[in-house]
């Protein structure tokens, strides 16, 4: 004897919402230890990014050196490692419903001090004797 069962499903339907485009998006980058005696930084390459737009829901950024990150908050701390100094395009998508987006990109100019690795410096300088 067989049973055979039949149930009735309600469809359900799913709305997206309004596609909101994010509007004014501003993108500050300060490059950490700038002064008058070093107008590209401190040497240590960092750069605090800052995205702010309204109705974005999260943010691309785009350091310009082929990394890029998320950033659902606009705000990030990047350390850039090109030695010497190096001026970069930092793209910003601010991403707002729907995938909708809205870019803006700031040059910024960025020095890196060169530093010896500490494994080579301490092979080189360590104690012990060297043959070269």
């Amino acid at each position: 004897m067989s049973t055979l069962g039949l149930a009735a499903c309600k469809q359900t339907e799913f709305g997206f919402g309004d596609i909101i485009t994010p509007s004014n998006l501003t993108v500050v980058a300060d490059v950490i230890g700038v002064d008058a005696n070093n107008p590209n930084g401190n040497g240590s390459g960092s750069v605090n990014i800052a995205a702010q737009a309204g109705q974005a829901l999260s943010y691309k950024i785009d350091f310009g050196d082929g990394n890029s990150q998320m950033v659902p908050s606009g705000k990030v701390a990047y350390r850039y490692a090109n030695p010497g100094t190096n001026e970069y395009v930092v793209s910003v998508n601010a991403i707002g419903t729907g995938g909708a987006m809205t870019t803006l990109s700031k040059k910024v100019k960025v020095f890196v001090a060169f530093e010896i690795p500490s494994n080579i410096l301490t092979a080189m300088t360590g104690t012990g004797s060297k043959v070269w």
